[in-house]
């Protein structure tokens, strides 16, 4: 090449334009996907989430200012957001938040998806600064700007320095809790971008599973934006229709006790509600790739879609009618965590009223026995349940059964600690025999003005009656009905537990008094005032101020057995672990000839 042909290339390399690339693009053909980041290795195929290409386009559309997307699992969410933070990196050079609920899920998006890929990507790679200082697990510093990783939603964390794009994981997990006196989190989170929001350059990102129904975070977003959903046309007529679980035809027959897995999974077909025509796992994914999204409601500044579980390739009509049916096993908190987590939707708890005529039934299913008896000659132990009032306390005393089913063996109310001591140490006898059981541990409630007297019986009573405080329901922690903390309450050492009131009083109204998995068992000759007790909440229904459809408690008249009762399902959730651990240690036991002593705790015993 002569001197003139070097300088003629010089000057065409110098004013030769950018590579302008949509951010879809550059992602398939920058970013190389390890087994870290996914089972589908190499680079970047979109083909397998056709559903997140218009967000794609949105983050490069700057009058669009919030994406926000209220969604199911395994649908390749978190792959799009660290693909989104790649992108924002390489092209648009402004300071980076991402947020998450815990420090551990931070992590695990930081350790598995951005830290390889900062290295793997080239124009990302590129503005690596060289110093390996600046790479660190909560901060990395690139040469032209800063990406912050934030676990946890502490308010000193989230009120760091300003950012322009933001990215929120599992908004619906960040617990406003944490925040005491403060905004809620995403209100500190949207804090952050003020500096950027008159210049267009702000681009906030939100998706999440939701919880439930008027309380949910990503559920309120949802509603503020477009409210777009995702159609899809079927194969056979072109109908254009958004995926509903209802239309999945399948054999749900059982192999003894449990379904047949099988059976399932080779069933299941999707049946189109226009032509009704059958659609296979096979013809899914051209039906998926030629989806698009129709937008409910104008919004040119926020865009917001929903979309569940039926769209991910990774999931079959049978996986999904697997998991359905194992979520309904688990009753109101198994349907919930399949709304919530398959369907992408807020749960609406079911209203509930427990009638006489449901009562009544309870008695005629039950074992026959009477009040003060224990049913079963096999029982687990018997716990107490006590709702202190001001000048009394209300007790009940129930007997965990074989298959660990709850049976009503007594209650009553008394004036004193001393009284309710002596319940404690109240020998019941088995039904049919002459054998006897104590009580052998119980929760008492410790709110209201007497919780220092509760804890100082407690206190004289270690390690039988444990003091609990009733919780209302706190954002991100739906799974957590039973906490322990331990106080020392005059140079005693007490186990303090709280209680997620609403998880066993919706146990109690939509299951255990409707006679279900969770049912309870009564005696032949409930009284009166224990019967009023127990059919006094009801669960009905209400619209909160945004419109939307929630629930609340409604109580009529004297509760105070019921809350004994929910005390007692508490219970013999902290108990479980324990006392199934003892059932697999006594099957382990070698034979021998000798005889060996049964399991009988007294109330003393733990």
């Amino acid at each position: 090449m002569t001197a003139k042909d070097e300088i003629k290339q010089l000057i065409k390399d110098i004013f030769k334009p950018d590579e302008r690339l949509s951010a879809l693009d550059w992602v398939s053909k920058y970013v190389k996907l390890t087994p870290k980041q996914s089972a589908q290795t190499g680079s970047f195929n979109h083909t397998l989430t056709p559903y997140w290409n218009q967000l794609y386009r949105d983050l490069e559309d700057p009058e669009i200012r919030q994406i926000t997307c209220m969604k199911g699992c395994q649908l390749g969410w978190t792959t799009f957001c660290i693909n989104a933070i790649l992108y924002w990196i390489a092209n648009q050079p402004f300071n980076i938040g991402y947020f998450s609920p815990s420090q551990e899920l931070c992590k695990s998006v930081f350790e598995r998806g951005i830290e390889p890929l900062i290295h793997t990507t080239e124009p990302v790679r590129n503005y690596l600064t060289g110093n390996p200082d600046h790479i660190r697990r909560n901060e990395i510093v690139f040469k032209h700007l800063i990406a912050s990783f934030i676990g946890g939603g502490s308010a000193s964390k989230l009120s760091s320095r300003p950012l322009a794009k933001i990215v929120v994981d599992e908004i619906d997990k960040l617990s406003a809790d944490r925040m005491k006196s403060e905004a809620s989190p995403l209100h500190l989170i949207k804090d952050r971008q003020v500096t950027y929001l008159e210049n267009g350059l702000a681009k906030l990102l939100i998706g999440s599973t939701p919880t439930l129904a008027g309380g949910s975070l990503i559920e309120s977003e949802f509603e503020n934006g477009t409210k777009s959903e995702y159609y899809v046309p079927c194969p056979h007529c072109k109908h254009s229709q958004v995926l509903q679980f209802e239309n999945i035809d399948f054999c749900s027959t059982k192999k003894g006790d449990a379904w047949n897995e099988d059976e399932i999974l080779k069933s299941a077909k999707y049946k189109c509600p226009k032509c009704s025509g059958y659609i296979t796992n096979e013809q899914r994914y051209d039906m998926i790739n030629a989806g698009t999204w129709v937008d409910t409601v104008p919004n040119k500044t926020h865009k917001s879609y929903h979309i569940s579980s039926l769209y991910s390739l990774n999931l079959t009509w049978g996986l999904l009618a697997v998991e359905f049916l194992h979520n309904k096993d688990g009753g109101i908190y198994g349907l919930q965590n399949w709304e919530n987590s398959y369907m992408g939707r807020a749960f609406v708890p079911m209203k509930s009223t427990v009638y006489d005529a449901d009562f009544d039934l309870l008695i005629k299913n039950s074992l026959r026995y009477l009040r003060g008896t224990v049913p079963w000659q096999d029982s687990k132990c018997l716990i107490m349940g006590s709702d202190t009032q001001q000048f009394s306390h209300f007790w009940t005393v129930a007997a965990i059964g074989p298959n660990n089913e709850l049976a009503i063996v007594d209650w009553g109310n008394c004036l004193s600690f001393q009284d309710l001591e002596t319940v404690s140490k109240t020998p019941y006898k088995i039904f049919g025999t002459e054998n006897v059981l104590y009580p052998f541990t119980g929760f008492i409630d410790a709110g209201g003005n007497r919780t220092n007297d509760v804890h100082s019986f407690c206190a004289s009573n270690l390690n039988v009656w444990y003091p609990v405080f009733g919780r209302g329901d706190t954002l991100g922690k739906i799974w957590q009905p039973l906490s322990k903390r331990v106080v020392n309450h005059n140079n005693t050492l007490l186990e303090l537990y709280y209680v997620k009131d609403k998880h066993f009083t919706d146990i109690l109204l939509t299951n255990a008094l409707k006679g279900g998995t969770e049912r309870i068992l009564l005696p032949e000759n409930v009284d009166d005032e224990f019967r009023k007790h127990l059919l006094s909440t009801s669960i009905i229904a209400k619209k909160n101020k945004n419109g939307i459809q929630t629930t609340e408690y409604k109580v009529k008249g004297d509760n105070h057995y019921f809350d004994c009762v929910k005390y007692l399902y508490a219970l013999k959730f902290a108990l479980m672990p324990q006392l199934n651990a003892a059932v697999e240690l006594e099957e382990e036991q070698p034979e021998t000839s000798e005889e060996q002593p049964t399991f009988q705790p007294t109330y003393s015993a733990w």
